[in-house]
């Protein structure tokens, strides 16, 4: 199978664990919250650590007896609080007695809400929390915030899921529900690789975001003109500084999968049931007015999506190529990273955080619970 993980595991160790909250393999049953905050000193128990004015859920009552190290749990609490009017919170197990494991036991119960059991129990997951210090030091760092969700999948999922004869027959019996199937697939806020997303990330990071790298070669044929190249000096240079072009893609996908102008995707005709919960999902985060999150400069897609294993493995030799470069740069690219900046004390942006997140794994467990019913063995496995 094309080994799209290579580059990404040589540079996620440097790359990715620096911005995680704790160290090992991230996953929901790490979720971590780091603490930048002052001890507060206390030779007996109290039941007024927290603030006054925050609301704990009536679960959490006895939560400042379960403290084991005196902290300033004040954003924890805060974001209990907002968790608990979407997601009722109850702990089964009576013997947490650290506040981070309280998050933890809410973060794994409310995710598994979300998501069916095997795609939670298939794909590792990163949720993190990050407090005031780690957000001033991130690169993520934003004004007037003092903490930050993220929520990321840090590895590779390698299932094939050729969706070629699919796409066909759906295309046959519905005209243009196939272009439709991958502008959803596409439109997800957890990357799923299609060659439309594939052809995006090259153009972003190849083409400084145009169609093809004509303009890149033309800009990059004047410097060499300017020193005196020869032609065929010149020319072999830019050609390996481009190393994905536009030619490639129409050699390995057909065009109207990925070209800007011919994959439009807009179907109005009937839909078959295996498909109405991605169009709902779709249809929904489409609506929004407004995204609250924010993507890094480069996102790995942790799953590839194509038509067949040509497609597969041309896709998978394109991502693997501009995340190379990336770490032959001294840059550094990450997978499916969302982010969502907070004011600790600002239950309103909390919410939409949460609920931000909530959609998106609905968003991403429709594809996947779509794309589930034509995987394969991979060929060569």
């Amino acid at each position: 199978m094309a080994n799209i993980g290579k580059t990404f595991s040589k540079t996620k160790e440097n790359n990715i664990a620096s911005q995680r909250l704790s160290s090992g393999k991230p996953t929901l049953c790490k979720t971590t919250v780091l603490r930048n905050t002052k001890r507060t000193n206390s030779n007996h128990k109290t039941r007024n650590i927290a603030p006054n004015y925050l609301i704990i859920p009536a679960e959490l009552d006895s939560v400042q007896e379960r403290i084991i190290d005196n902290g300033d749990i004040e954003l924890i609490c805060h974001l209990l609080t907002v968790l608990n009017k979407i997601f009722p919170l109850k702990f089964k197990n009576k013997k947490i007695k650290h506040p981070k494991d309280i998050v933890e036991e809410a973060f794994q119960n409310w995710i598994k809400s979300i998501l069916p059991s095997n795609i939670y129990a298939k794909i590792d997951m990163s949720l993190q929390i990050f407090g005031q210090e780690e957000v001033r030091f991130s690169e993520h760092n934003i004004p007037n915030t003092n903490a930050m969700i993220s929520f990321g999948i840090p590895e590779f999922i390698h299932d094939y899921y050729p969706l070629g004869e699919a796409l066909k027959k759906y295309d046959e019996q519905y005209p243009g529900l196939q272009k439709y199937i991958l502008k959803m697939l596409s439109f997800c806020p957890i990357p799923i690789g299609t060659p439309e997303m594939i052809y995006e990330l090259a153009s972003y990071y190849c083409w400084n975001c145009e169609d093809n790298e004509q303009l890149i070669y033309a800009e990059k044929w004047e410097e060499y003109a300017e020193y005196g190249e020869n032609e065929e000096e010149a020319r072999n240079a830019i050609d390996e500084m481009i190393f994905v072009k536009y030619e490639d893609f129409k050699n390995n996908l057909p065009e109207w999968s990925f070209n800007r102008t011919q994959r439009h995707g807009n179907y109005d005709g009937k839909l078959p049931l295996e498909i109405v919960n991605m169009h709902h999902c779709y249809k929904r985060w489409k609506r929004k007015k407004q995204i609250h999150f924010s993507y890094p400069n480069y996102s790995y897609p942790p799953i590839i999506v194509a038509f067949d294993q040509k497609t597969y493995n041309f896709c998978c030799e394109v991502v693997d190529s501009i995340g190379y470069d990336i770490g032959e740069c001294g840059e550094f690219f990450e997978t499916t990273g969302l982010f969502w900046p907070i004011q600790s004390t600002n239950h309103r942006q909390i919410l939409i955080a949460f609920l931000e997140l909530q959609y998106a794994l609905e968003y991403f467990a429709s594809c996947m619970n779509f794309l589930s019913l034509y995987e394969k063995e991979y060929p060569d496995a």
